[in-house]
């Protein structure tokens, strides 16, 4: 799965690099984030968590999580370049609240399954999960 989110982040900051300037520039922003950066980051995290708490690799299931995020980003994206009803916003939004949620829920249930207690570096990550849904949250009461 990393493998495939790397070429997915590369052909993303390619394709923020090259898409026409008279797209909404958020177009370009999303493109390199929201389809490249936030995926890999969840899939750097589906890695690691198994490291710091000492226990086997991410299920097939829980390996989803990250192509649910590139989803909502593939959504946003879309919305941006072909300026699509808002709803569609809202509803990327909500797939990648799902992701974090669903990550976040794992990495839990990870630590409280570590072989002598996690190392401290899942904390960082349930923060930076914390982080992008309150961001998550903002989008979906842009609208509001």
């Amino acid at each position: 799965m990393m493998v495939l989110l790397v070429m997915a982040a590369m052909l993303a900051m390619a394709g923020a690099w090259l898409l026409p300037g008279d797209f909404h520039p958020a177009a370009h922003i999303h493109l390199a984030f929201a389809l490249g950066v936030m995926p890999m980051i969840m899939g750097a995290m589906m890695h690691f968590v198994p490291v710091l708490t000492r226990t086997r690799a991410a299920s097939r299931r829980a390996e989803a999580l990250p192509a649910l995020a590139w989803t909502g980003g593939a959504l946003i994206v879309a919305f941006f370049i072909f300026s699509l009803p808002e709803i569609l916003r809202s509803a990327a939004a909500l797939l990648a609240l799902s992701a974090c949620f669903g990550l976040g829920v794992w990495q839990v249930k990870r630590s409280r399954a570590a072989l002598g207690g996690a190392h401290p570096g899942v904390r960082w990550y349930l923060a930076a999960l914390a982080c992008l849904v309150a961001g998550l949250l903002a989008v979906l009461f842009m609208s509001v």
